[in-house]
C-alpha cells in the first residue's frame, strides 16, 4: 500500500476533547458540558459519560498547546487539524464575540505556522452552543444563520493564514448518534426511527450500501460485493438543503473564499474468501485495512 506523493500526514483532535479550561476567559456552555455535567442514571444504572468525566480539563491543550505543538514538530507531523469551540468564540452562539477566545485560536495558528505546521480549521465538531440549543439548537430553521454568523467571524479572522477549512465533522455522527440513538449530546431520542438508524448509518458512512442493498457473487475462487441501486437518504437530502443555505448566508470575500468540505467518517472496508461449504449469502464477511495490509506485505 502507498500513498500520493501530496499525502498529508498530521494529527487531528477536537476542541473539546481536548482544550480544557471550560469555565476560563469567556467562555460559554456548549451541549457536551451539560451532556457530561449530567450524572443521572439511566434505567440500566449508566451515566452519560463513564465515571462521570467531564472535558473541564482534560488534555489542557488550552493551557500547553505550545508545548504540544513542539511535540508535533519533534514527530515531523506536517498539519494539524483542530475545531473551534463555537461557544469560546461566541458565548451565546450570536452576537458578542468574546475575544480572549478567538485570540487564543489566532495564537494558537501562529504557533503551528512558526513550527512549519499547517493549520487545518474545523468549524463544528459537535459542541454546539448551549444557549443556541435552548432554542432548539439545529432543527431551529435559523441554525444556517446563526452558523453562518459564526463563520464570519472565525473566517475574518482567520483566513489570511488559513487556507484548509472543514465546515461539520462526520455529521452522519452527530446527527444519528446525537439526534437519533440518544447516545450523546444533544441526547435526543427518535423512537419512530431508532430501529433504522444503524442501517442509515452505515449507508451513510460507505460508498457501498448494506448487505440487504447488495448482491454477493463469485469470482473465481474470492467472493466481491457489489453495490446494488442506491438512493439518497432522507437526512442527508435535508442535510444538504441546511448546507446549502449555510453557505448562501456566508458571503466571503474573494480573499476569504476557500474550499469548505465536509469531514466524513470513513473506513477500508475488503471483502475476504468465503469457503464454498459455507452459506456465503446469510454472511458478510469483511477485513479491515490492518488485516488487509499484513496479508499484502506478506
Amino acid at each position: 500500500m502507498s500513498f500520493r506523493k501530496d499525502f498529508v500526514w498530521g494529527a487531528a483532535t477536537a476542541a473539546y476533547q481536548i482544550e480544557g479550561a471550560a469555565y476560563e476567559d469567556g467562555r460559554g456552555e456548549s451541549v457536551w458540558d451539560v451532556h457530561c455535567h449530567d450524572t443521572r442514571k439511566n434505567p440500566e444504572g449508566k451515566q452519560n459519560i463513564l465515571d462521570g468525566e467531564t472535558g473541564d480539563v482534560s488534555c489542557d491543550f488550552y493551557h500547553h498547546y505550545e508545548e504540544d505543538i513542539q511535540r508535533m514538530k519533534n514527530m515531523g507531523l506536517k498539519a494539524f487539524r483542530f475545531s473551534i469551540s463555537w461557544s469560546r468564540v461566541l458565548p451565546d452562539g450570536t452576537g458578542r464575540v468574546n475575544e480572549k477566545g478567538l485570540q487564543f485560536y489566532s495564537d494558537l495558528v501562529d504557533a503551528l505556522l512558526e513550527a512549519e505546521i499547517e493549520p487545518w480549521v474545523t468549524l463544528f465538531h459537535w459542541d454546539f452552543p448551549q444557549q443556541l440549543q435552548i432554542r432548539g439548537g439545529w432543527q431551529n430553521p435559523e441554525s444556517p444563520e446563526w452558523f453562518a454568523e459564526y463563520t464570519k467571524v472565525i473566517v475574518d479572522r482567520l483566513s489570511d493564514r488559513v487556507s484548509h477549512w472543514m465546515t461539520l465533522n462526520e455529521p452522519q455522527c452527530h446527527l444519528i448518534i446525537g439526534h437519533v440513538q440518544g447516545n450523546c449530546a444533544t441526547r435526543y431520542w427518535n423512537p419512530k426511527v431508532y430501529r433504522f438508524s444503524i442501517a442509515i448509518s452505515f449507508a451513510m458512512r460507505f460508498s457501498w450500501r448494506p448487505p440487504s442493498n447488495s448482491v454477493l457473487r463469485k469470482r473465481s475462487t474470492s467472493w466481491q460485493a457489489r453495490p446494488g441501486p442506491t438512493t439518497r437518504p432522507p437526512m442527508h437530502r435535508a442535510l444538504a438543503s441546511l448546507w446549502r443555505r449555510v453557505y448562501s448566508q456566508l458571503k466571503l470575500s474573494e480573499q476569504q473564499q476557500a474550499r469548505m468540505p465536509l469531514t466524513l467518517f470513513a473506513a477500508m472496508l475488503m471483502p475476504t474468501p468465503v469457503p464454498q461449504n459455507s452459506s456465503a449469502l446469510l454472511h458478510w464477511p469483511l477485513t479491515t485495512a490492518s488485516q488487509a495490509g499484513r496479508a499484502m506485505s506478506g
